[in-house]
């Protein structure tokens, strides 16, 4: 339903509002109406309310109707007013159309009034609509030459033929001409000479064209010389009213866009040249492990063609003890994506089998749009690797040379020296098999002496190995024997076959070698100053690290002279062990001797009646004696140099109370394990006799009671010697050197010669000391 027209009447006769409200009974719309009769009450319904029509009286006592002309209008200039009179004259209503009004009514005709309402209302809403149309078209036009004045891009107009008809103020930001420059001087006058014919060209082909847009780029020179790339859209619009065709042209500046491609072409081609001459691997692969690109060096480097790797695994080609770190690095230490992980070292086989050692750095670009994958930066690190294993290899080979230089002086003369060189050559070669053979020279035999890492021959190959088992003997050729005499490690030629000297068939040994994976054969004559103890024969497997030539040269000239140092000391304690029997031969019948002489003094003192020579005869036994005993310990002892000299006293003083039998004196003796040499050991030993012999002879007269002791103690490098009794001590006149006997000048006499202290104390019975080296 249409809404109801609202009216406000400005009357002050309520009559001729009531006639009005009549009248318009007979329009088709629906009517709501206020009424005022002051120009403050049409300020407050103005304020209050929105009216479609206003219906004024021309003559309102107080006011003049420009009053209420002035409000309304001042209010809302598109109003609607229809002013009424009962008397008006022409000028008046031309003045108060002037002031706004759109109508009159005469009151004794206001059967017209319906239709002059009628109108008005529809001709209001057409010029709100127009005024609507209007504002829009206004703020249009000033939104367009706002854009057209502040856009980068040059926005132009062209006719069908080509000519200018309108240019963007932007054509002096972009291209350094004014708007009407440009459309002097053409629009074609600035494109680059090598772009002109291929714009001319999508220019034309744009004109038969009745819709789209065609897109092209080209460079145009610049007012100050140089040259930019623009990037033109042409398109084909037709004026609705002259039904002409004109180009829209758009451009805008890819300079930047363009010097960025370029840059970008550059790089991409740098970095094209640097994949593909890079020493370095470049991978691409899913997470999986599916390998979707390979720079050319992993062809070049592991022998692969492309149809052989690429959409493979590369998990399937890591080395069996890698594969599980190379996924923990994927699955679980790979970073968030746009991040790289440390370096890993991997190794990957080559086409050929062997294995190729790889540090490698994966990043994760599975975000990336344009890379969609994990990225593998690697790099062959195979002769680094090698060199660091045999640098290492070295250094432990040069430890163990040592450690086995240093075992050679802890072996003994009865050790298996060619069992300890073949257990140090194989820690010093692993995964070989080591043969160490002595030489005799009487039989012109080799023997096998030592043989390890055997234990890679298996059941099948055992009949063979018996062959060359510990213990063999081979017969060496005269042609071998100067080459081990060399003492120099060589490549057996041949393999098997020649090591062994033919002893088996060419045919199975070069079968054995293929089984056991020989890869080299190698021997070293044992040779030091031109005496060959042997040789030593090295089979290197397929398993077999490198063989350090210098430091098996090196072992092989050590074991030599441990070999030769080892059958020297041989000889020479061959040599001693005899000496030490003649020695102890000697020793035994000097003691017999000396006994053959005690015994000859002995019967002679059973032949003499005086007592006092058969006493001096006595006397004379025990010195006898005394030296015997030195004599047989000597002998007896496994030290032919030296004698416990504690042991040597005890069995001296037991001889001389079972010669002379006392009845109430006791022996005391108390003495460290003290050796002594023999020439230290006999003139002692009769020091001692003369000295116990005395006590015994004149300490105790007439039986009496009393203790002969002796103390032998260590004092550095000298050993002190204490013999003393308890007894009646010296007579005064042996003291004061006034008497002497035979057995106290004997006694001085062999101190002077031992060039030993001796000190005499007679305190307390008589007590020797005697302090004498002990070199």
């Amino acid at each position: 339903m249409q809404n109801p027209i609202s009216i406000l009447f400005c009357e002050d006769s309520q009559d001729d509002h009531l006639l009005m409200q009549l009248a318009l009974k007979d329009l088709d719309l629906q009517v709501t109406d206020d009424v005022v009769s002051r120009t403050e009450d049409l300020l407050e319904a103005l304020k209050e309310n929105e009216y479609d029509l206003f219906i004024v009286d021309y003559n309102i006592p107080g006011y003049h109707v420009h009053d209420f002309l002035d409000i309304i209008h001042n209010h809302d200039p598109n109003a609607s007013i229809i002013v009424v009179s009962g008397t008006i004259s022409e000028d008046q209503v031309v003045e108060t159309l002037k002031r706004g009004a759109s109508d009159y009514v005469m009151k004794d005709n206001l059967k017209r009034l319906p239709n002059s309402v009628r109108n008005e209302y529809v001709n209001a809403k057409i010029r709100r609509r127009l005024d609507v149309a209007s504002n829009r078209a206004s703020r249009t036009n000033e939104l367009l030459r706002v854009y057209l004045e502040n856009v980068e891009d040059v926005i132009a107009t062209l006719s069908q033929e080509g000519e200018i008809r309108y240019v963007s103020p932007s054509c002096r930001l972009m291209y350094g001409y004014s708007d009407a420059e440009f459309i002097e001087m053409g629009y074609f006058t600035t494109i680059h000479s090598d772009d002109l014919v291929t714009v001319q060209e999508t220019f034309s082909k744009a004109k038969t064209q009745q819709i789209g847009t065609r897109t092209l780029q080209y460079r145009r020179q610049h007012k100050d010389g140089y040259y930019i790339w623009v990037e033109t859209k042409v398109r084909v619009s037709i004026d609705p009213r002259s039904g002409q065709k004109e180009l829209i042209c758009t451009s805008k500046n890819i300079t930047k866009i363009k010097n960025a491609e370029s840059a970008l072409q550059l790089s991409e081609k740098r970095f094209k040249l640097i994949v593909e001459n890079s020493s370095d691997i470049f991978t691409m692969i899913t997470p999986q492990g599916k390998m979707l690109y390979n720079s050319p060096s992993f062809y070049a480097i592991l022998g692969y063609t492309e149809d052989a790797v690429i959409n493979k695994n590369g998990f399937d080609f890591l080395h069996p003890q890698d594969r599980e770190a190379a996924i923990q690095v994927l699955y679980e230490k790979l970073p968030a994506n746009g991040y790289a992980s440390d370096f890993h070292v991997f190794r990957f086989r080559a086409a050929d089998g062997r294995w190729v050692y790889f540090e490698s750095r994966a990043s994760n670009q599975l975000d990336d749009p344009d890379v969609g994958a994990i990225v593998l930066n690697s790099r062959d690190i195979t002769k680094r690797v090698e060199t660091e294993m045999t640098a290492a290899y070295q250094e432990r080979n040069i430890e163990q040379l040592s450690q086995a230089t240093i075992g050679y002086l802890d072996l003994g003369i009865d050790d298996d020296l060619y069992s300890y060189i073949g257990e140090q050559l194989q820690s010093l070669i692993p995964n070989s098999i080591i043969s160490v053979n002595s030489y005799n020279a009487e039989s012109r035999l080799l023997v096998c002496e030592s043989l390890r890492g055997t234990e890679v021959l298996n059941k099948t190959l055992a009949k063979y190995a018996t062959q060359i088992s510990e213990g063999s003997v081979f017969s060496p050729t005269d042609e071998a024997l100067e080459w081990f005499k060399t003492g120099k490690l060589e490549e057996v030629e041949g393999g098997l076959h020649t090591l062994l000297f033919g002893a088996i068939p060419r045919r199975i040994s070069e079968y054995v070698q293929d089984m056991l994976g020989i890869r080299a054969i190698y021997s070293i004559g044992l040779v030091w100053k031109e005496s060959f103890y042997g040789n030593v024969i090295i089979i290197a497997l397929d398993t077999t690290p490198y063989i350090n030539t210098g430091v098996i040269q090196t072992f092989a000239n050590v074991a030599s002279v441990a070999l030769q140092r080892k059958f020297a000391e041989r000889n020479l304690v061959q040599s001693l062990r005899e000496k030490e029997v003649m020695l102890k031969e000697i020793h035994h019948r000097v003691k017999n001797n000396l006994q053959i002489v005690s015994s000859l003094l002995e019967l002679q003192a059973f032949q003499l009646s005086d007592p006092v020579v058969r006493l001096l005869f006595n006397e004379s036994q025990t010195r006898v004696r005394s030296m015997a005993m030195v004599h047989e310990k000597i002998y007896q002892s496994d030290d032919l140099s030296n004698i416990n000299y504690r042991d040597y006293i005890e069995q001296l003083m037991a001889y001389l109370f079972e010669s002379y039998m006392p009845k109430n004196i006791k022996t005391e003796i108390d003495a460290d394990d003290v050796m002594l040499n023999i020439d230290t050991a006999v003139p002692l030993g009769i020091i001692v006799n003369e000295l116990i012999t005395n006590s015994l002879k004149y300490a105790f007269p007439g039986g009496e009671k009393g203790t002969i002791y002796a103390r032998l103690r260590k004092r550095g490098p000298k050993v002190e010697l204490v013999v003393g009794d308890d007894g009646v001590g010296l007579p005064v006149s042996i003291q004061n050197g006034e008497k002497t006997t035979l057995g106290l000048e004997l006694v001085n006499a062999l101190i002077q010669q031992l060039d030993a202290e001796m000190e005499i104390n007679t305190e307390e019975g008589t007590r020797f000391t005697i302090l004498v080296d002990n070199a």
